[in-house]
Parts: C-alpha cells; structure tokens; sequence
C-alpha cells in the first residue's frame, strides 16, 4: 500500500469483489443493487477489508440533473446514448432511462472519516459515469488523490480524451506500464519559494526543546537541527516526548528569545501604552521587560489588560484628549475674537489720527 494511503473510491461495481483493490474501499454506485448476491457467500475471503456503499451519480456540482440510461449490459450504464454504442455493439439494448440528481465526489470525500488526517490519500478508480464530471467533483481533493484509473468500457472516445486531457491539466503523467493509469506529476519547488518554506519552519521550530529532548545534537547548528527534525522517523514519539518536557520542565518567559513565535506574536498585541499608564513606576521599563513583567508578578498583582479594559481606557483617554482640544480651540477663538477686536480699535484710531490732521491744517 502507497505511503500515507488510506481509502480507495471505486465508482462503479465490478462484476465480483475479487476485483476491487486491496486494502479499505468504498464504492460508489449509481443505483441500488443486492449487496449480499453480490458479496456471495464468501465475503470474507474475497475482500477482507473495510468496505462502504454509496448510492448516487456523480456531477462536478452538487444536484446537477442526470439522465441515466441503463442498458442490456450494465457496463455501459451512464450518461452516454445508445448511439455512442450501436456501431461497436449492435447487439446492446437500451431497457431504460431515468432523471437523477448528482452529487459531487468531494462532498463524499469530506465525510470520510479516514481521509481526515491531512496526511491521508486516496486511489480513485472510474468504472461508470461521466469521467469529466466526475474530475471536476472532486475539487482540492485532488491533490490528495495517489492514483487515477480509468476502466469504464461505457466511457467512449470522447470522454476517455476530455478526461485525460483534465488529468493532464491537472499535472498527472500518464503510466508508462498501464495508458488506464495516471499519477500525479512530482511539483518541482523554486529556490525562492523553499526559502520562504524554510523560514516558516524555522520559525515553528522549538530549538531549544529539541535540544533539550537530544542532548547528544547539542554541538549541531540550529539548521542542522532542523534537518534532523525533519528526519524524525517516530514523530508521535517526539510529540509525546515535547509534552512531557513541558509539564516537567516548563520554560520561564525570561528564557525565551525574542526570536520564538509565540515572543513575536505577545510583543505584537501586547499593550504597552496601557500598561505603563496603570503603571508609571515601570516608565523605564523597554516593551520586552513589562512583557515580562506582566507574565511574572502583574497577573498576580490584579492588573487587568482584559480587551474590555484596554478599550476603555482608550476610549476614556480619547474623550479626554477630546475635551482638552475642545478647550484649547475655545481659548484660540476667544483669542482671535480680542485680537480682531484690537484691530478694530487700532484702525479707528488711525482713522481718528487722520481726521485730526486733515483739521489742523
């Protein structure tokens, strides 16, 4: 079984369980069918597995409308008229037709509970329908997808090249071994966009627990560290072992550098104006010590910085600057109301002085 793989979807019953894939499957079918006639007698020795059923048609969008046709040979069952046929098989019959509503694979896929690790695969095998729509249904799942056959016989010409030509789109190469089987292309990673992958590593990358958990790597560089991280191959065992060096060995604050993620993201929304306005005796203090400060002794000295009060305290520091401006614009009015005023009387005097002398002489 591929790495990681965990679920593989069969859209279209086989003639036996003999022929669906080894490990855990879940088949979907378009119309309902006797589970036990097909299973037979002999369930358990035929496919040992896990194994569930769905019933439906599949579109690329949920309760798209569907005609169904059903023929002389259910192989060939699905979408497709009896024309695609007739020239090929001249002996197949069309029994019926029906109107259905569709529904897409990746509304199915998110209600599996085994594909919920992120991890997880699956191996998609196309037996009936229509191909394309069915691609188009699966969505992001695709990414997750292993493996792409398609076995239909009731496909026909067209669809088997517009499915193809989706897969291709879709970076999946074809077999050398089996033209039915398509895997997914290996994506290729820019230098530059490695670097940014490697940064965020880094940067969730607890060194100094690492260190502590592999004392033997002390003389390793922190990029080495990584690596060997990376390497893991029990990472449960490494979680488990992170855990447990919290409880036991929890770290102070003042231990940690300004560096680590959870460092960056307190110093980012901590609220230092706040802070240092409850408490003046800490004015000095840089925003790194009153971070400190804080989570040591001010949790426990009753200095609340709940959302509730940062905001008050700001809106109540607002209305007051608010009040101040409003002062200080009466007292600019009232200075330039006796500023005009003095010109008044300065221009009246000049008027005055003007009058007096045209008189004397």
């Amino acid at each position: 079984m591929d790495s990681g793989h965990c679920l593989d979807v069969v859209v279209g019953r086989p003639s036996s369980p003999r022929q669906l894939p080894e490990g855990p499957c879940l088949l979907v079918e378009a119309k309902p069918f006797d589970r036990e006639t097909w299973l037979g007698h002999a369930d358990a020795q035929m496919h040992p597995w896990p194994l569930s059923f769905e019933h439906c048609v599949l579109t690329g969008v949920d309760g798209q409308s569907v005609t169904w046709n059903e023929f002389s040979d259910q192989r060939f069952d699905g979408p497709l008229p009896l024309s695609e046929f007739i020239s090929m098989y001249p002996n197949l019959r069309l029994i019926g037709a029906h109107n259905m509503s569709g529904i897409s694979l990746a509304s199915i896929l998110n209600q599996n509970a085994g594909l919920l690790h992120s991890g997880s695969t699956f191996r998609l095998t196309l037996r009936q329908g229509d191909p394309c729509q069915t691609l188009c249904g699966v969505g992001q799942w695709l990414d997750r997808c292993s493996r792409v056959s398609l076995r239909g016989s009731c496909f026909g010409v067209q669809f088997r090249l517009r499915a193809e030509q989706q897969l291709k789109a879709a970076c999946f190469r074809q077999s050398e071994d089996d033209p039915a089987v398509w895997f997914p292309e290996v994506k290729m990673i820019s230098a530059k966009r490695w670097s940014r992958l490697w940064d965020g590593l880094k940067s969730l990358f607890d060194v100094d627990a690492y260190r502590l958990i592999r004392p033997h790597l002390s003389e390793y560089s922190e990029s080495e560290l990584l690596q060997h991280w990376l390497a893991e191959p029990d990472l449960p065992g490494l979680r488990e072992a992170v855990r447990l060096l919290a409880v036991r060995e929890p770290r102070c604050i003042d231990e940690m550098s300004d560096q680590e993620t959870s460092i960056e993201y307190l110093l980012s929304i901590f609220p230092f104006d706040y802070y240092r306005s409850c408490r003046p005796d800490l004015a000095s203090f840089t925003d790194r010590e009153l971070l400190n400060h804080f989570w040591n002794l001010g949790r426990t000295e009753g200095s609340d910085l709940s959302e509730s009060a940062v905001r008050a305290a700001t809106l109540q520091k607002a209305e007051i600057e608010l009040q101040l401006a409003r002062g200080r614009i009466e007292q600019l009015e009232q200075l330039l109301a006796s500023t005009l005023s003095q010109l008044d009387s300065l221009h009246q005097l000049v008027d005055d002085v003007s009058t007096s002398c045209g008189l004397d002489d």
